[in-house]
C-alpha cells in the first residue's frame, strides 16, 4: 500500500497535547483513515461538492473497502478471520466501522465548507439591525 510511509513524526502535535488520556493510532487505523481521505477526495468537485449520487456514504465505504481488501490491514485479526463466517469476519467489519466513522465525520466538515461557501460572509457583528432583513 502506498500509505506504509507514515511515521509517528506525523503525530508532533497529539504527542505535544497528550496528558495522558489521548489514544495514538495504530499503523493499521492511519492506513485506513488515509485511503478514505484519498476516495473523498476524489470524489469531491472543485467547488467543493461531492460528485457521486443520492447514497453519498454507503458509496465511499464501498470505494474504500474495495481499496483496503486484499491488504495487510488489520493483518493481525486474519488467523481470526479464518474461524469465524464470511459475513462476521472481524478484520472486514473493523475496518468497515472506522471507514463508516471518518467517511461520517468528513463528510460533516465538508457539508460545513459548502454551507459556508453558499451563506457567504457573516456580517451579524457589524451590522446588528440590518442582519434581521438579510435573514442571518
Amino acid at each position: 500500500m502506498f500509505f506504509d510511509d507514515v511515521s509517528r513524526d506525523a503525530f508532533q502535535l497529539l504527542m505535544q497535547k497528550n496528558r495522558e488520556g489521548l489514544i495514538t493510532p495504530t499503523q493499521d487505523i492511519i492506513t485506513v483513515c488515509k485511503t478514505a481521505e484519498s476516495c473523498i477526495r476524489s470524489a469531491i468537485s472543485p467547488v467543493q461538492k461531492m460528485t457521486i449520487g443520492h447514497d453519498v456514504s454507503a458509496t465511499l465505504v464501498n470505494n474504500v473497502m474495495m481499496k483496503l481488501i486484499g491488504t495487510k490491514v488489520f493483518n493481525c485479526l486474519s488467523n481470526h478471520g479464518l474461524s469465524t463466517l464470511p459475513m462476521g469476519n472481524h478484520q472486514v467489519e473493523l475496518m468497515r466501522a472506522v471507514i463508516k466513522q471518518y467517511v461520517f465525520i468528513r463528510s460533516y466538515h465538508q457539508c460545513k465548507i459548502v454551507t459556508r461557501l453558499n451563506q457567504g460572509e457573516s456580517c451579524r457583528s457589524v451590522c446588528s439591525k440590518t442582519v434581521l432583513f438579510k435573514g442571518q
